[in-house]
């Protein structure tokens, strides 16, 4: 599967859903809708968990 669920990316990424919505409303994740289902792939989340890391070294 080349992507997660809105669900499991909060779960993977240790965010709460509320912050998982405004990570995508301000782009920072890419996400997608298949029917009334979210979903972020996985190459966004990887993404963003490598910015996350960086963010707290720098």
């Amino acid at each position: 599967m080349k992507h997660l669920s809105f669900r499991r990316f909060c779960e993977r990424v240790g965010v709460k859903k509320t912050k998982g919505w405004d990570l995508i409303k301000r782009r920072e994740v890419a996400a997608f809708k298949i029917g009334s289902r979210t979903f972020v792939t996985r190459e966004s989340a990887r993404e963003f968990i490598k910015r996350s890391i960086e963010k707290g070294r720098g």
